[in-house]
């Protein structure tokens, strides 16, 4: 997000401005589609023997499911940032 796209407080009130989505806010990170075992583990926020670098988004066709970050405790885990609402 650049504070160029930003809208002003009279743009927002008049109705002329457009919501970001968050697969848009989320393009830049690196991103895996999981499979439905994976998929349990993440819905259940389960730090995972992975090695990134920063942030990784995992998504199920598509749709984002959770950002996981690189674990402090040890940086051969990642364990969820932020988990994105999933109904399935």
């Amino acid at each position: 997000f650049n504070i160029k796209d930003a809208y002003t407080l009279e743009e927002v009130l008049k109705n002329k401005h457009k919501l970001i989505q968050v697969p848009e806010i989320l393009k830049d990170y690196p991103q895996e589609d999981i499979s439905p075992e994976m998929l349990y583990k993440v819905k259940h926020g389960q730090i995972l023997n992975m090695t990134i670098n920063d942030y990784i988004l995992f998504k199920v066709k598509d749709t984002p499911v959770a950002l996981y970050k690189k674990y402090d405790k040890d940086h051969n885990k990642i364990k969820p940032s932020i988990m994105f609402y999933i109904n399935k």
